[in-house]
């Protein structure tokens, strides 16, 4: 079955008719996929379409940039521990994929060090001195308000932690 050589040169391949129309897409596939042997220009405008959506995409998110898929704030933070919930508040700021940052719980503060920022997920450590000396190694991921993940406590395992982003 031979495709008629207008059927793709008339099509709107624009990304918001894309978003807008997916039956008409899905059509489009289904098309393409059933005939690719006969019309090898129009596969290679499918393909052309979705390497420049792909990139015109990646370029949006960079440009607007979502303030919610980042570290930078306040964190109401839970971490669960050997002797029960233990509360605090996490402040964060990221410079390019460098974490840096204060945690404060029960009256003591700390910097991080070893902070990492790759998009949504952060690594980082902490030093304590009360119950025990010891360097507690966080690694968790946000989820738009939310920052979950487990925390090694040296010798005693790892153990989740949860946090809510503090809205100002």
């Amino acid at each position: 079955m031979k495709l008629p050589s207008n059927q793709f040169r008339d099509a709107d391949l624009s990304w918001p008719a894309c978003v807008v129309n997916p039956v008409r897409l899905m059509a489009m596939f289904a098309t393409v996929q059933h005939m690719v042997h006969d019309t090898e220009p129009a596969l290679d405008r499918v393909r052309d379409f979705w390497r420049h959506r792909q990139r015109s995409v990646t370029l949006a998110l960079r440009a607007t940039g979502n303030p919610n898929m980042t570290a930078d704030g306040d964190w109401d933070l839970v971490v669960t521990t050997p002797l029960g919930e233990r509360r605090g508040v996490l402040s964060l700021k990221t410079e390019g994929k460098v974490l840096l940052g204060r945690q404060t719980a029960d009256g003591n503060s700390t910097e991080i060090f070893d902070g990492d920022a790759d998009g949504t997920v952060l690594s980082w450590k902490i030093s304590i001195a009360d119950p025990m000396p010891m360097i507690l190694k966080f690694s968790g991921s946000i989820e738009g308000d939310r920052l979950s993940g487990t925390v090694a406590l040296g010798d005693f395992g790892d153990f989740s932690f949860s946090g809510t982003r503090v809205v100002s």
